[in-house]
C-alpha cells in the first residue's frame, strides 16, 4: 500500500496500543456481560440503564477513540467544501428517490395500512 506525503505510516507501537486497548475492552465487556466475579465483580462495568443504553460501550467504543482522535481529525471531512460533481449527483439523486419513495405511499394500499397518515 502506498503512503502520500499527506499521511505517514502508523507506528508498530501506537499499532499495539490499539489492539491492546480493544482486547481489554473487549475481555471487560465479556466478562461483565457473562456475569463472572472472580478476581473482582466485573458487573460494575455494565452500566445499562432501563432503555438499554450501555454507558461502559458508549465511554469505551465512543467518547475514548474519539477524544484520542481529536488531535488529528481532518475537519474538513464533514463538510461540503470538498466534494466533487458525482458527490451532488448521488445525494441529488438519493433524494429523489427517497421522495419518490415517499410519495408512493398513497398509491399502494399496503403500503397506505402500513403507513397510516396522520
Amino acid at each position: 500500500m502506498e503512503t502520500t506525503p499527506d499521511h505517514k505510516k502508523p507506528s508498530p507501537l501506537l499499532l499495539g496500543m490499539v489492539a491492546a486497548y480493544v482486547a481489554v475492552v473487549l475481555l471487560v465487556d465479556t466478562l461483565a456481560a457473562l456475569g463472572v466475579r472472580v478476581p473482582i465483580d466485573w458487573r460494575v462495568f455494565q452500566w445499562t440503564s432501563d432503555n438499554g443504553f450501555d454507558g461502559f460501550k458508549f465511554l469505551a467504543w465512543f467518547v475514548v477513540p474519539f477524544v484520542v482522535s481529536l488531535r488529528g481529525m481532518d475537519w474538513g471531512y464533514f463538510g461540503v467544501a470538498r466534494w466533487k460533481r458525482w458527490d451532488w449527483a448521488l445525494l441529488i439523486g438519493l433524494g429523489a428517490v427517497g421522495l419518490l419513495a415517499v410519495l408512493t405511499i398513497n398509491v399502494f394500499p399496503s403500503l397506505r395500512e402500513y403507513y397510516p397518515s396522520y
